[in-house]
C-alpha cells in the first residue's frame, strides 16, 4: 500500500494494523510533500484527526475475495473501530492507479482522487520514480515491530527500496 500524505499514512496505519491483527487529507502541523518527514503528531492524535474522513483505496478489482474481504469485513470494521469511511475503488489493473496518480500530480492542485493503492513492485518503481509516494512512515506503524523490515522482500520492491514508503499486506 502506498500513501501521499501524512493523515493517510496514519489511516494506512489503522487499517494495516487491523488487517495484520486480524490474519486523504492532512491535518495541521504536517507536510503534504512525498519524501518528507513533516508529520509531527503521535498515532493517537493521528487516529482522532481521522475520524470522520473518507479513504479511498484502490485495489486490483480481479481477486473476489480480496475484494469480498476488504468490502465485507475490513471496511466495515475500520468504520467502527476508527469511524473511518473505507471505499474500494477496483482497477483493472494497479497501474491504472499509478497512472492516475501520474495524471493528477501532472494537473497539480494537490489533492487527488487515491488516498491508498494496493500496488505491485513494478508500479512502486514507477511512483518511486515519479516521487509520488509519502514516506518515511511504515516504520512507525503500531505493529512495525512485528515486521522484519531487513528483509529483502520488505525493505525492497521490484529492486528499489522501499526506505518506508510501503507496508506489506498479509506478510
Amino acid at each position: 500500500m502506498r500513501c501521499r500524505t501524512p493523515l493517510c499514512a496514519a489511516l494506512v496505519a489503522l487499517v494495516a494494523s487491523f488487517a495484520a491483527a486480524c490474519g486523504g487529507g492532512s491535518g495541521s502541523g504536517s507536510s503534504n510533500d512525498p519524501g518528507t518527514e513533516g508529520e509531527t503528531r503521535s498515532f493517537s492524535e493521528l487516529e482522532e484527526a481521522a475520524r470522520g474522513t473518507e479513504v479511498n483505496f484502490m485495489v486490483y478489482g480481479g481477486d473476489q475475495a480480496t475484494n469480498d474481504y476488504v468490502d465485507e469485513y475490513v471496511a466495515p470494521e475500520v468504520e467502527e473501530r476508527y469511524g473511518i469511511e473505507l471505499t474500494r475503488t477496483p482497477v483493472a489493473d494497479t497501474a491504472d492507479g499509478v497512472n492516475k496518480l501520474l495524471n493528477e500530480k501532472q494537473a497539480g492542485g494537490g489533492g487527488g482522487s487515491v488516498d491508498l493503492l494496493w500496488l505491485n513492485g513494478e508500479n512502486f518503481a514507477t511512483g518511486a520514480d515519479a516521487e509520488l509516494w509519502y514516506g518515511p512512515w511504515a516504520e512507525r506503524l503500531p505493529n512495525a515491530d512485528l515486521i522484519d523490515w531487513e528483509a529483502e522482500d520488505i525493505n525492497r520492491d521490484f529492486g528499489y527500496p522501499v526506505e518506508g514508503r510501503e507496508a506489506p499486506w498479509g506478510k
